[in-house]
């Protein structure tokens, strides 16, 4: 999934995404836009490794783009975040010749840039309907009747000052606003960029902020300490992060956060060829898995083999799971759990 990183001038979202992905730019960009990947910390990975020894080791990979030109200062890239799974919201937290930091406010006039680019976006497409549906075949009117119903409702509400992520849209909406790439229904983490000064004072701004906005996920990070945390040696970025209460680097803390804002999971497969971590969406089934893995495995679907995680390190094992009578068939239509290993069994 792609994380486009966007914030106000003078926020710190360029920073972010240097520490995120250890680069100043990156080897592919499209229009608007600095991509970069970066590798999924996950424990578990070391754990499978040790009991199945594979020959290559892939973790999950995480995107982020970094929004080229500012939001608010003039320039346009509303329309390459469409391209986006989800967002960062990069808010100033640290003391600048820009002020003291305002982070809801800040957050408020960034989401309100972004609403009225939405906002934009369904008009022109309510104003299509009319058209659609004197041309429409009779089998197609419903359809397009419902989704008219949906896009007024969300311009409704947009028009009043809500955000569509803060809304609980039906199954139905929530599909008809992803088509649309409207910004303000994408998943989202807040990112406080803080100094060693206002971090201290973490848990009030995190108080503060998180009650204005109970939808975003949101997390403090000191974003140029962390930088300098990076470029030490391990251990002493060790016992400098314990001095500043940091239990763990901030990949560790953002993926967890982002996995929870966008409703993803983890599951593997394993074997003495590859450990592999794939990401899927929680609620995902077996089929989604199958083809999340290779299309050929969901086109030929049969069934698939699964171990949960704990089960699987317990028992050592493929085998072992089997004979401890871990191992479980399911069909298409199981759900998928975090952690859980899978072997898909398909015909050509």
């Amino acid at each position: 999934m792609l994380w486009a990183i966007v914030g106000l001038p003078g926020s710190g979202k360029s920073t972010f995404f240097r520490l995120m992905t250890n680069k100043g730019s990156s080897g592919k960009s499209g229009k608007g836009l600095d991509i970069a990947v970066t590798h999924v910390p996950d424990p578990r990975i070391d754990v499978l490794v040790k009991i199945f020894k594979p020959k290559k080791i892939s973790p999950a990979e995480i995107e982020f783009a970094d929004t080229i030109g500012q939001i608010g200062s003039g320039g346009s890239v509303f329309s390459e975040l469409q391209s986006a799974g989800a967002m960062v919201y990069c808010i100033r937290a640290f003391d600048t010749g820009l002020g003291a930091p305002e982070p809801t406010a800040d957050l408020n006039k960034l989401i309100g840039e972004l609403s009225l680019f939405d906002l934009n976006i369904l008009e022109r497409k309510f104003e299509s309907y009319d058209k659609a549906l004197r041309s429409a075949k009779p089998d197609l009117r419903a359809k397009i009747e419902t989704e008219r119903v949906v896009v007024e409702r969300l311009k409704t509400l947009l028009e009043s000052g809500g955000h569509i992520r803060e809304t609980n849209l039906d199954p139905e909406s929530t599909e008809i606003a992803a088509s649309l790439g409207l910004l303000t229904a994408k998943p989202a983490v807040a990112v406080l960029s803080c100094d060693e000064t206002t971090y201290t004072n973490k848990n009030a701004l995190l108080s503060e902020f998180t009650g204005a906005f109970p939808s975003v996920p949101a997390l403090a990070i000191m974003t140029l300490t962390e930088i300098e945390l990076n470029e030490l040696d391990p251990e002493e970025a060790e016992i400098f992060r314990a001095e500043y209460g940091l239990s763990e680097p901030v990949i560790d803390r953002f993926i967890l956060k982002a996995y929870e804002a966008a409703g993803i999971i983890t599951f593997f497969t394993c074997g003495e060829k590859e450990v592999h971590a794939w990401p899927i969406r929680k609620g995902a089934t077996a089929l989604e898995a199958a083809g999340k893995i290779h299309t050929d495995l969901a086109k030929g679907f049969i069934r698939a083999e699964v171990v949960a995680y704990k089960d699987i390190v317990g028992d050592g094992g493929w085998s072992e799971a089997r004979t401890a009578g871990h191992l479980r068939l399911e069909g298409r239509d199981h759900i998928i759990d975090d952690g859980d290993n899978i072997v898909i069994k398909f015909a050509l």
